[in-house]
């Protein structure tokens, strides 16, 4: 069975440009990295509420689910999120970065 591990943000009012999912599919284990775009459908839950944060859109708060990491293990899941690379553009700056300082992950299985 596969293992899941979700990436969080902890920036918000950022514009989400994108995650770097290249290098986390190279990764031994790691069979998919599931975002917004790889969603079928409408990408919202039942009660209306969006599953993952689409490209392009503001992180509209602390904590929005930016997609998932799927793994042969949990272990692989849980280490592989860790250097997941959200790409941001600050509303405040105007500029574009890699969020290693402002977003962080949390796994849940």
């Amino acid at each position: 069975a596969l293992q899941g591990a979700l990436i969080y943000a902890t920036q918000a009012n950022c514009i989400l440009l994108g995650v770097d999912t290249d290098s986390l599919l190279k990764t031994p284990g790691v069979v998919a990295v599931l975002l917004a775009e790889d969603m079928p459908g409408a990408n919202l839950t039942g009660t209306g509420v969006r599953v993952f944060v689409p490209k392009g859109e503001v992180v509209p708060y602390v904590g929005s689910c930016l997609g998932v990491v799927l793994a042969d293990t949990s272990e692989v899941a849980e280490t592989i999120v860790l250097s997941a690379r959200p790409f941001l553009l600050s509303s405040d700056s105007g500029r574009c970065r890699w969020c290693y300082e402002d977003c962080t992950v949390r796994s849940e299985r």
